[in-house]
């Protein structure tokens, strides 16, 4: 079992600690400071900026092995992947569908 370490340092942004090597980077560490300077320069291992909501996510996985998967998908807002319950951040937008999909719509 893997752990996340956690690390507070402020309140303005956040983001992920991973390795730089593989299609699946490991999360190390979740960060959530003010100023980009307060983030540790460890060999290596890289940063990628998260949202608040991802952040939070990640709190609740300090205990799983989660990676982070690069790309970029159309309606694809999630990238995190906790691989101990295999259960992904938001893999796909959440935002309600456009156009009604009520059953009186789709009578003829």
């Amino acid at each position: 079992m893997s752990a996340i370490f956690l690390f507070v340092y402020g309140t303005e942004h956040y983001a992920v600690r991973i390795g730089f090597s593989g299609q699946r980077r490991l999360v190390y560490a979740i960060y959530s400071y003010d100023y980009e300077e307060q983030l540790p320069a460890i060999s290596g291992q890289t940063y990628k900026m998260i949202t608040k909501e991802q952040y939070e996510w990640l709190r609740a996985h300090l205990l799983c092995t989660v990676t982070f998967v690069e790309g970029d998908y159309i309606g694809r807002t999630g990238n995190l992947e906790c691989r101990t319950h295999g259960s992904h951040y938001r893999l796909f937008d959440d935002s309600p569908v456009h156009g009604s999909n009520l059953w009186d719509d789709r009578l003829v």
